[in-house]
């Protein structure tokens, strides 16, 4: 019998196991929380990272010309400086990279990465060639190769399938964040302190980001159970599953020339303000921070928002988006080339920029939902190697020498015409990706 005078003990509920039951909730919560601060932090410093990628890739694109005048180089030498040269290296060593990825620490393969690229672009301000220059960014290449496919693999590993279209179009924010940052420190930079000492001060954030990817982030615990074959999957076997994967399949296709539209505008753009509309590079970065960047920052969140909330119970929004997004942004970059006023070049520009950028999380979430989790890192680095070779590589090369070509009987306004090609690829994108949403829903269950 309890006495007036004693206070009553509290009897602990305990748990089956005979622990206390409040303590292992209270335990649970905890590491829950700590589980999505963690997830938040990863993909912050992972879009971070990225935004880095796409700034140390994206600054070159102001300093062309400057570096054209400087070491008296063509429309073509300029190609393979901010195209092919960067491209084989990035796409083709994107292949291994994200197989080493699917298999070992991928906070570790990125962190060399971007410690490589950092160094090289760092290097490339100490350049007296084109070739120097070219080497320079087949490094940068070597090291961006490690960082994308294994961010999109850690992210899936880190949230569900549920949430994941909406984070990697957080992530892809890094795209129009770099070309932000990248078009407007360029821009003026260059105007103030010239092109290499451009080059030096690029190189420096990457440093810093390298340590904490490497010291401060785990190896994700898979936010959906792998069973032992998917871990165990050979190559062959990626690539015969990959290849049965139809909707996989033409959304590379669609990427391909949908990536030969976004870089060759990306990579050009600046000399084409230049050329055809006589602006100083200063103002040329800041009118593309906000046509490319900002525009398609709002662009990438929207892209994604949309698919969010239409593509969790159909995942042919997936595609539907992108196709829509390709079709409607021709007509806007049709005007752009082809006005004689800077003002409506560039609202032209900022609609279409908004439209094409919207789609990259989007379809970066298609290789996450038809790829078997531990086939994901090769899927993207596969996407990569297309998109990338293709457009980047293989289309800043051609435009440079359409270019020249053109030069002879057009003058400064050949690029106005060679920038029509990339424009005309958005239309077999379109019917790609739309081609695409036929197959994805069948696709996504096998792979589930």
């Amino acid at each position: 019998m309890w006495s007036m005078h004693e206070p009553a003990q509290k009897h602990a509920v305990k748990h089956p196991s005979g622990g206390d039951m409040n303590t292992s909730i209270e335990q649970a919560a905890t590491q829950a929380a700590r589980k999505v601060t963690m997830s938040r932090y990863c993909l912050v410093l992972l879009t971070v990272i990225y935004t880095l990628n796409i700034f140390d890739r994206t600054i070159v694109s102001v300093l062309l010309d400057a570096i054209k005048a400087d070491l008296k180089l063509s429309d073509m030498q300029l190609g393979l400086i901010a195209g092919l040269g960067f491209a084989m290296m990035y796409a083709l060593l994107g292949l291994p990279m994200g197989r080493l990825a699917d298999r070992t620490r991928r906070g570790a393969v990125i962190a060399g990465g971007v410690f490589l690229w950092s160094i090289a672009t760092l290097l490339g301000g100490f350049a007296r060639s084109g070739a120097h220059l070219v080497a320079a960014r087949a490094l940068v290449g070597v090291g961006e190769a490690a960082g994308t496919a294994p961010s999109y693999s850690m992210l899936a590993d880190y949230f569900p399938k549920s949430q994941r279209a909406r984070v990697l179009s957080i992530f892809s924010m890094g795209l129009p964040i770099g070309i932000f940052s990248g078009v407007l420190a360029g821009g003026w930079l260059s105007q103030w302190y010239g092109w290499r000492t451009t080059l030096f001060l690029a190189g420096a954030p990457g440093l810093i980001a390298a340590a904490l990817i490497m010291f401060t982030v785990p190896e994700p615990v898979p936010a959906e159970p792998r069973d032992t074959a998917q871990k165990a999957a050979s190559l062959r076997e990626t690539l015969r599953f990959l290849g049965g994967q139809r909707s996989y399949i033409f959304s590379l296709l669609g990427s391909f020339f949908c990536g030969f539209t976004l870089n060759a505008l990306f990579i050009w753009m600046p000399s084409f303000l230049g050329r055809i509309h006589h602006l100083p590079r200063g103002q040329i970065g800041t009118s593309l921070a906000i046509a490319l960047g900002l525009m398609g920052l709002i662009g990438v969140y929207a892209g994604g928002a949309v698919v969010t909330r239409f593509g969790s119970s159909d995942d042919r929004w997936k595609m539907w988006q992108p196709a829509a997004a390709c079709a409607l942004s021709c007509p806007f970059l049709l005007v752009m080339l082809m006005t004689p006023s800077v003002t409506v070049a560039l609202v032209a520009l900022a609609a279409g920029s908004l439209l094409c950028q919207s789609l990259l999380g989007p379809v970066f979430s298609v290789y996450q939902c038809v790829a078997r989790p531990r086939m994901r890192s090769f899927a993207t680095a596969v996407q990569n190697l297309v998109g990338t070779l293709g457009g980047l590589g293989v289309g800043s090369l051609l435009i440079g020498m359409l270019n020249d070509h053109l030069s002879a009987t057009h003058g400064t306004e050949a690029i106005r015409y060679s920038l029509l090609l990339p424009v005309a690829c958005l239309v077999p994108a379109a019917l790609c990706y739309w081609t695409a949403s036929r197959f994805i829903n069948e696709d996504a269950r096998r792979a589930a």
